[in-house]
């Protein structure tokens, strides 16, 4: 509005020149409060998506640490968790400014749509009519790129725990010869990866398309409407309406983006929602009170296992008496016992009581929080030879 006053101003030579510097004023300050405001704004984005970072990876890092490890294990691989917590977490937090755009863009719109009204009449409808068929093809790009982002990142996530499991066993691999075999596993993997990836990128360049001829589109549409209704346009009028047309490329050209980045991030959220949902390691169901206080430790026909079909042993039986407890040797299945007292392995039919603030393990030398395995309050304990 104040661009078309200038205009005018400059069109009648006997404005006073006061009223010149005002409007030419009034366009400097609109242009700095602006730009503090907008710079202000990706300040605070920045920070808010910084908490959500933190608070997100911290979430998933906690729940993998509070749910069975074969629970956890028999639902998602090393390579869905990886993800979680840097594609998926990546994509959350860039909803935050796609998230206000979602409000704002309409916003900007029908006040925008409003100032072409007092410039050109009933011609800025041509415009809206053209906007208004867009939304469902916006929708329909929307809703093809979030199946695709799904497929995506479910061929990521094969495509990391393939590549963990082949690093893991490298010498295995090495050794039996197997390595054509799995370069074409993984490249079977990468190939439908890519597949989806193009897809996503064919959309994005439709998009673009759009930001480019959307705005010509509606200029054009606006003006020829604008003739063919008898009227006349001026300097002050083709101005300041394609100075409103420019307000409009932003929210049109970013709309695509703003609904992709919303529907990714819906997808992200719903991934890892299924990782929290992973019901918490009832310590006080896998403990029982100690009958018999002669003993700290005590298993009772214990059988346990690190998924649905791995036993690890059966009919274990472990009963320890203060005030040391010690398993010796080497190759006695230490590990898998102290798996059975940290509640990390799944007991089938079992009886076990555990009392005791710390136990001691032949060769094993490390740092547990007492209690860790028990849910007893904080405190320090160590393992040690």
């Amino acid at each position: 509005m104040l661009l078309n006053r200038l205009i005018n101003f400059i069109e009648d030579k006997k404005e006073n020149i006061s009223w010149g510097y005002l409007y030419a004023a009034g366009l400097l300050s609109t242009a700095l409060i602006g730009a503090l405001c907008d710079c202000h704004f990706n300040f605070l984005i920045a920070k808010v998506g910084y908490r959500m970072r933190s608070s997100i990876v911290t979430l998933i890092y906690k729940k993998t640490l509070s749910v069975n490890a074969a629970t956890l294990n028999s639902r998602f691989s090393i390579g869905e968790i990886v993800n979680f917590m840097s594609t998926d977490t990546d994509r959350i937090v860039n909803s935050c400014p796609s998230f206000h755009s979602l409000w704002s863009i309409p916003f900007q719109r029908v006040v925008t749509l409003y100032l072409l009204y007092s410039q050109v009449g009933l011609a800025f409808l041509a415009g809206v009519i053209f906007s208004v068929t867009l939304i469902p093809i916006n929708k329909m790009i929307a809703s093809k790129i979030g199946d695709l982002s799904t497929k995506l990142m479910q061929e990521k996530d094969g495509s990391l725990k393939l590549i963990t499991e082949v690093l893991r066993g490298i010498r295995a691999v090495k050794l039996y010869v197997w390595e054509a075999h799995f370069v074409r596993q993984i490249s079977r993997i990468r190939s439908q990866e890519l597949k989806y990836l193009k897809g996503r990128k064919y959309l994005d360049a439709f998009c673009v398309y759009f930001w480019a001829t959307t705005p010509v589109v509606i200029c054009i549409l606006i003006f020829v409407t604008y003739v063919l209704m008898g009227n006349k346009l001026t300097a002050a009028t083709v101005f300041t309406s394609v100075a409103l047309l420019d307000m409009l490329i932003s929210p049109l050209n970013a709309f695509p983006w703003v609904l992709n980045g919303m529907m990714e991030a819906w997808v992200s959220i719903k991934r890892i929602q299924a990782l929290l949902q992973v019901p918490d390691l009832d310590l006080h169901a896998y403990y029982s009170p100690l009958p018999d206080s002669s003993y700290d430790v005590v298993l009772r026909e214990a059988g346990f296992n690190y998924g649905k079909d791995l036993t690890a042993e059966e009919r274990l039986k472990l009963h320890g008496r203060p005030p040391q407890k010690s398993l010796k040797g080497k190759g006695n299945g230490k590990n898998k016992s102290v798996s059975k007292q940290v509640a990390f392995a799944s007991p089938g039919s079992s009886s076990g009581s555990n009392e005791a603030d710390r136990f001691y393990l032949k060769g094993l030398n490390l740092k547990i929080r007492k209690g860790a395995y028990l849910g007893l309050p904080f405190s320090t304990a160590t393992l040690f030879a």
